[in-house]
């Protein structure tokens, strides 16, 4: 099982949207929403993925499939109105 310290795959998804939403057009203009406690607790959070751990999460992807796979995660596919992908079947012994 992976273990998703301190953000998920969604936290980061969210985060990058929230900033395009707050008018922001690069992952340095994070940082002004993570000192920004208004926003923070309108988020509900005490805290979001700082602009260095947001541009690691982004090099992750090298393809349009590395992309796909993320949306059909558990956590990002009903942010996004979309049905899970199913596991895949266990191979038999």
């Amino acid at each position: 099982m992976k273990v998703h310290l301190p953000y998920h795959e969604s936290d980061h998804v969210l985060n990058i949207a929230y900033n395009i939403l707050c008018n922001g057009d690069c992952l340095q203009d994070l940082e002004r929403l993570r000192n920004d406690e208004g926003y923070l607790g309108a988020l509900g959070t005490q805290r979001i993925p700082d602009p260095t751990t947001a541009a690691d999460f982004c090099r992750r992807f090298e393809s349009h499939q590395d992309v796909l796979a993320l949306m059909e995660t558990e956590f990002v596919a009903p942010m996004l109105g979309l049905a899970p992908r199913p596991p895949a079947p266990s191979p038999e012994l």
